[in-house]
């Protein structure tokens, strides 16, 4: 349908057809135009100011509505009612689907305009996806009638490609934004908050005339996109949402200017239970960097003075409204951060920028830096580790991506370490997970001993956690992998175990009593011929239930079988599909807690047949003392026991009652005994197998 002068006709046209109203010198409608999925383009003047409404009675799904190339502002006009399916009512839509519009609303630059109606449109962007684009040099009090009722929502996108000292409306009806660009000079004339991204095109500056504030909450984080050149100019307030929890989290600051954070102002946002640390490099005695023994003589309280231009915080978060926020200059262009290698290179370091960066192309592009990055998580109370050259996370919590407002811990390895991180580096991908937020997140994959897929990476993650404990502590084991790693520590490989604050802690320890959050070791033989054994170490544990699960994060090459050892109870678990986790438990024997009671190995088929075979076995044999402790596999009502020493002489007999499978009992004798001796059982009137006893 082609339509091409109405002029000065009270009438209502309705377009069914399926067509375009394109190129006509002058269209004015004094009726009711209906549209169902047409564009009006081409025209030099749209006049619909004594419209009754425009109205679109289909389905929208794109090009609802459709005005391009128009000269003439009088294409809005009074009394222009946009109405649909999809449409908010009253709401002026120009732009394709109206679930994501754009919306361009600019007159020419050069020449006049004067408004001549008496009552002007009421203009309500209601859309939160709605884009409003201008290239007024008035802004949008220049392309949008000032004297109409105008109402913007917070999350409307603007963006301004004409270059302007007041783009936004004087009278401060328009105060927040989600993404904002702007591809022209443009300096803030108004205070605006916004809640998504700032984009400075290239060969653009923004002045913020110390108006901007990137607004910061539990949903996310505003930041600061890629730019090139001196893009940005001025103040920016820069909130930051940490919880009003009491935990710890890893906090960062993106300003330039070092002396933006105040200890004074920091902890002014508080009213009780707050603390602040930074870490010193050179006052690290190589221990406790994360438990809750004595703090490493490394961390510093920041309790006077100023925050450095890149150092990081550990904050403990006391009585206070969830957001802190700080004005100043941002961090632009290239940041090569100098750090220090006077004793093991641990720094920790601000996120320099106000966005989420990619620590992988920061580690290449960085001198004498560590393939991992360690951030602290509240979650867990454990140090998360991410190793950039084989893209591993030790809990799945911390990725490839650094977030917004975060502190990391990185070690330098060698002289004149630096760690460059670039405007490139910036990427609008989200983290694995805020480590801000105190709630449990998705720890990596959730398969457990899947199917193989096409990569054997050898990969399986450990957690721990006892009754109490909602979150665990973890470590990824792995091996090969077309990886040159070894079985000793690899700077590039691998990522250390830093510690935990509350619970137990797991850790691989290897031959040189090293221990990882991220163990990557040699290359696996086929089944036939492994046989190496992994020690695992577990610390801060107290008497209570424990619940030991694995998860498959790649199937083991060369048709390897991987078991759990329990030194302890001396048994071997196979850890595949249908035995996923093993519980164990600690009690009055300080055996139970042996930091290495267990242990990683494969293909030990036959000790784990005969492990279960015994209807009984001992704990801790050999051992010292005037008693013994002993399991059994089975329940029984009631279980005899007999102490022979070598020559067969009973040296003393008892009875367990109520007997339960796999629980530990201890048996007490009258006297210190010490040499070899044998146990004789029946269970429930029948013989059992005969244990072993050696007394030291």
């Amino acid at each position: 349908v082609l339509l091409h002068r109405l002029v000065g006709h009270r009438a209502r046209i309705d377009v069914v057809e399926v067509g375009l109203v394109q190129r006509s010198e002058l269209c004015s409608i004094n009726g009711t135009l209906n549209l169902q999925t047409y564009s009006i383009s081409g025209l030099s003047s749209f006049n619909a100011k004594n419209a009754n409404s425009l109205s679109v009675t289909a389905n929208i799904n794109t090009d609802s509505f459709l005005v391009k190339n128009i000269s003439n502002f009088s294409s809005i006009g009074v009394g222009m009612l946009v109405a649909g399916n999809g449409i908010q009512s009253n709401t002026i839509i120009i732009g394709t689907n109206p679930t994501n519009s754009t919306i361009t609303l600019s007159k020419p630059v050069t020449g006049t305009y004067s408004y001549t109606d008496a009552t002007l449109i009421n203009l309500t962007i209601s859309n939160n996806v709605a884009t409003l684009i201008t290239a007024n040099t008035n802004g949008i009090d220049g392309c949008i009638a000032t004297t109409g009722t105008r109402t913007f929502s917070s999350g409307v996108n603007y963006v301004f490609n004409g270059a302007t000292v007041t783009p936004l409306p004087a009278s401060g009806v328009l105060t927040q934004a989600n993404n904002i660009t702007f591809n022209a000079n443009v300096t803030l004339n108004n205070p605006l908050t916004v809640s998504g991204n700032v984009t400075v095109g290239s060969g653009s500056q923004l002045i913020t005339g110390n108006n901007l504030t990137l607004s910061s909450t539990s949903s996310g984080t505003a930041a600061i996109a890629q730019g090139t050149g001196s893009y940005l100019s001025g103040n920016v307030t820069v909130q930051r949402y940490v919880g009003s929890s009491q935990h710890w989290r890893m906090v960062g600051f993106p300003f330039a200017n070092g002396s933006t954070v105040a200890a004074t102002t920091l902890s002014g946002f508080y009213t009780s239970n707050y603390r602040a640390y930074s870490f010193n490099e050179t006052g690290d005695d190589g221990v406790n960097y994360g438990t809750s023994s004595t703090p490493n003589s490394g961390w510093q309280q920041f309790a006077s003075g100023n925050l450095g231009q890149y150092q990081g915080l550990l904050l403990l978060g006391g009585t206070i409204a969830s957001t802190i926020n700080f004005s100043g200059p941002l961090n632009i262009g290239t940041q090569n951060i100098n750090l220090s290698k006077t004793v093991n290179g641990w720094n920790l370091i601000s996120n320099p920028f106000a966005s989420n960066i990619t620590w992988s192309t920061i580690q290449a592009a960085s001198t004498n830096v560590g393939s991992a990055v360690y951030r602290y998580n509240p979650n867990t109370t454990a140090y998360a580790a991410y190793n950039a050259s084989t893209s591993t996370s030790s809990d799945g919590t911390q990725g490839n991506v650094i977030e917004n407002g975060g502190s990391f811990f990185v070690q330098a390895t060698g002289a004149s370490p630096i760690l460059k991180i670039q405007e490139s580096d910036k990427t609008t991908t989200a983290a694995s997970a805020t480590l801000f937020d105190v709630k449990l997140p998705a720890q990596g994959n959730t398969t457990v001993f899947g199917a193989a897929s096409a990569s054997q990476e050898s990969m399986i993650r450990l957690t721990v956690k006892n009754d109490n404990d909602q979150y665990g502590d973890a470590v990824v084991v792995r091996w090969g992998g077309n990886y040159a790693a070894t079985d000793l520590f690899d700077i590039k490989y691998d990522a250390y175990d830093l510690g935990r604050l509350n619970g137990v802690d797991i850790a691989v320890v290897d031959t040189a009593g090293v221990k990882y959050s991220i163990f990557h070791g040699s290359a696996l033989q086929a089944a036939q011929f492994e046989r190496r054994k992994i020690k695992l170490s577990l610390t801060q544990v107290v008497e209570g239930s424990y619940t030991l699960s694995s998860q498959l994060l790649s199937p083991f090459a060369g048709n390897n079988i991987i078991y759990l050892y329990d030194s302890y109870t001396n048994v071997h678990v196979k850890l595949d599909e249908n035995n996923p986790s093993y519980q164990f438990t600690v009690n009055t024997d300080p055996s139970s807690k042996n930091v290495n009671r267990f242990s990683l190995v494969f293909n030990n088929i036959t000790d784990e047949k005969s492990s279960h075979s015994s209807q009984a076995y001992l704990l801790n044999n050999p051992s010292a003392g005037n008693g013994f402790y002993i399991s059994f596999n089975k329940n029984f009502n009631t279980v005899q026991w007999q102490l022979l020493d070598v020559s067969g002489k009973s040296i003393q007999i008892g009875a367990l009652q109520n007997v339960q499978s796999q629980e530990v009992y201890h048996v007490g004798l009258q006297k210190n005994i010490q040499g070899l001796f044998f146990i004789k059982l029946i269970g429930n009137g029948n013989a059992l197998n005969t244990v072993k006893l050696v007394k030291q």
